[in-house]
């Protein structure tokens, strides 16, 4: 059963889709049209509940890969940890890929050599499990490409680089940003006693 399609705003943008709305789509997307007894017509509480019983009757339950941020040592962790699901071929198991910071440097990568891998996640998943025959180069050439740019936030060092002096402006605008609202409140707090301590000596004083 084909659910509602979202019409436009007056104003001609699109309204944001609903967590109703999304996951319709994505069961139409991995598991074909819904069901026809589908209550589409209904409002979003009793469409979510029908929903889920649906995604729960599926055979084949779907799970996710999610990578945490941390920055290189994040992205470092997730490729022994993506390794080592390839040689327990477990990492064809997953559905879903959710990434942040870090996690999304390696997950970005992952999803460009599952992309141009002949064989798809397959052979990603092979090529990760097993070393390769030449002793000077024993990981596979994307994860060798992975490691010679793990510097990403300035792959170009030295003090004459562009990216190196990119990275000091970036780091001085956001430290500026910081101050201009720490210090105002750290002042504000810091004039709080001296305020008390001067109408406290106002009090003091003899009427005249």
């Amino acid at each position: 059963m084909k659910v509602p399609e979202v019409t436009a705003s007056a104003d001609g943008a699109d309204p944001p889709l609903s967590l109703c709305r999304v996951l319709e789509e994505e069961y139409e997307s991995l598991h074909g049209p819904l069901t026809p007894d589908y209550p589409a017509a209904a409002d979003d509480e009793t469409r979510l509940a029908a929903l889920f019983t649906l995604i729960h009757a599926l055979p084949h339950k779907r799970s996710a890969l999610c990578l945490s941020g941390g920055g290189i040592r994040s992205a470092t962790f997730s490729l022994g940890l993506m390794q080592g699901l390839a040689q327990h071929r477990l990492l064809t198991q997953f559905d879903y890929l959710s990434t942040v910071s870090g996690g999304g440097y390696i997950g970005s990568w992952l999803s460009a050599w599952i992309h141009r891998h002949p064989e798809g996640i397959a052979g990603v998943e092979r090529e990760l499990s097993t070393a390769q025959s030449s002793r000077l180069e024993p990981e596979p050439a994307p994860i060798r490409h992975l490691r010679a740019f793990s510097n990403y936030l300035s792959p170009k060092s030295g003090f004459f680089s562009a990216d190196s002096w990119t990275l000091i402006a970036i780091y001085l605008r956001n430290l500026l940003l910081n101050w201009l609202v720490i210090v105002p409140l750290l002042l504000a707090t810091l004039a709080v006693p001296l305020h008390a301590a001067g109408l406290a000596d106002g009090s003091e004083q003899p009427d005249g």
